[in-house]
């Protein structure tokens, strides 16, 4: 659910066949239909996302490579490396993958005691949870 095609068909404005490696998240969506639409971001609307349009028409412009995700009391964190799940209902269940050399996520490593691992592990979680604290996301304050 963290990597998932996202395909953008308009004729005129959109050259056919262009693809795009950037990652974007469903965030980035209105703030790129706003941008499409030519309308302006209302100054009392909070937005986290960013609009890919410059990106659809051509730009270089590089977004953030870091993905949050959550449901319920799940949060993750994916970089283009790593993948890190903390399970706030169940912290014996979290995971921790090494996706550039586990894209399938079949070996999960939050149990290693290799010293590398651990450290790598500590570094994903803080950004996990600094993430958190930037939204003020309410599983925190449990």
């Amino acid at each position: 659910s963290m990597r998932v095609p996202f395909i953008v068909r308009w004729p005129g404005k959109v050259k056919a066949g262009k693809k795009v490696e950037n990652t974007i998240t469903l965030m980035d969506c209105y703030p790129t239909l706003l941008d499409m639409a030519g309308i302006e971001k209302p100054d009392d609307l909070l937005l986290r996302g960013r609009s890919f349009y410059p990106v659809l028409k051509g730009a270089d412009q590089r977004f953030t490579d870091t993905v949050f995700g959550q449901l319920d009391t799940l949060r993750s964190i994916r970089t283009p490396e790593w993948k890190f799940v903390y399970h706030f209902g169940d912290t014996t269940n979290n995971e921790f993958y090494h996706l550039a050399g586990d894209p399938g996520e079949s070996n999960n490593l939050i149990s290693s005691a290799d010293g590398d691992l651990i450290r790598k592990r500590s570094e994903i979680r803080d950004i996990l949870f600094d993430y958190m604290k930037l939204i003020k996301d309410p599983l925190l304050e449990d």
